[in-house]
């Protein structure tokens, strides 16, 4: 499957609009991740799922905002908070672990075996030019627990009307 850019169409439609001197919060779109331990460079055999949108828009010609919102549930163990607040999004090919672009902040269940992603303490700002250097499929969420700190749950951002589908070999 070829990548292609993630914003690339939506990025050209708001820089035409903004040049037109309309710029005020456009959006280039929503991404979703749909978590579960398959996706892990090492998968894990967890019944942990999860489920992420990040909308990104353009705050100026220079910036963007990315706001994740979602949930979680049923981890094996409580989240490892001591691992960097336990939840990122990294930039890295699905099969190969990435850098940390951003954490995430996670509002956990008394247990923290499951929890929300509030977009209100979730957004993080991003030059466009770094932006435009990730290709889709090259953003994923990571959520670390005691029991699988590598990673219980990842899941790979890709357009909202993309299905994915993973197998291990």
């Amino acid at each position: 499957m070829q990548l292609r850019k993630f914003t690339s169409l939506f990025f050209l439609l708001a820089l035409s609009f903004s040049l037109a001197g309309m710029l005020s919060a456009q959006s280039l779109g929503t991404g979703v991740a749909r978590l579960s331990g398959q996706q892990e460079v090492h998968p894990v055999a967890t019944e942990a799922t999860g489920f992420l949108t990040a909308q990104v828009d353009i705050v100026d010609l220079a910036t963007l905002r990315i706001t994740v919102s979602g949930n979680f549930e049923n981890l094996s163990s409580p989240v490892a908070t001591e691992i960097g607040g336990g939840a990122h999004v990294h930039i890295g090919y699905p099969g190969r672990n990435g850098g940390i672009a951003f954490p995430l902040v996670p509002t956990l269940s008394a247990d923290s075996l499951s929890g929300t992603f509030d977009p209100a303490l979730n957004s993080a700002m991003i030059s466009i030019a770094d932006f435009l250097d990730v290709d889709l499929g090259e953003l994923y969420a990571n959520i670390h627990t005691r029991n699988y700190p590598g990673g219980e749950l990842r899941g790979i951002v890709y357009d909202e009307d993309v299905e994915a589908y993973y197998a291990n070999l």
